[in-house]
């Protein structure tokens, strides 16, 4: 009787448990996540990504792109993404920015930005993506 009632017990809050767990958040899921950032009246210049990974994933139930590369300086922030949409290419491009005369170390920062401008439509025809020239080929499956 002790071991049905402790056997009970112990599933009741394993169960409880999962229940509580909830999906990770975009910056658990991307450490490195950054977003638009302008300088809003603050002199800049502007400062290039380099880009390494493109994927498709799932941002609740729409599908994003995960772009994934390095800042050349820690000071570097995203100014804009823009998009453009041609049949079968999306070509992004990512402009940084940084304030100037900024003293900051010369040393490559690991980032990923999510692009969520996506619409499912000509999202399942997509064949290449270009992010400031540099391409990437894969179908439309997600996988994160």
């Amino acid at each position: 009787m002790r071991f049905l009632l402790l056997t009970t017990s112990l599933l009741m809050v394993f169960l409880a448990g999962c229940a509580t767990t909830k999906a990770p958040s975009l910056a658990e899921r991307f450490p490195n996540l950054v977003e638009v950032d302008p300088p809003n009246r603050i002199p800049y210049i502007q400062q290039e990504f380099s880009i390494e990974l493109v994927e498709p994933i799932l941002v609740g139930k729409h599908t994003a792109l995960h772009i994934q590369g390095t800042l050349p300086t820690g000071c570097t922030k995203v100014l804009r993404v823009s998009d453009k949409w041609l049949p079968e290419i999306l070509n992004l491009e990512m402009v940084g920015w940084q304030k100037v005369q900024e003293s900051c170390t010369q040393a490559a920062i690991p980032f990923s930005y999510i692009f969520t401008n996506m619409t499912q439509e000509p999202w399942e025809q997509i064949k290449l993506v270009t992010v400031n020239g540099k391409e990437f080929k894969f179908h439309s499956s997600t996988n994160k």
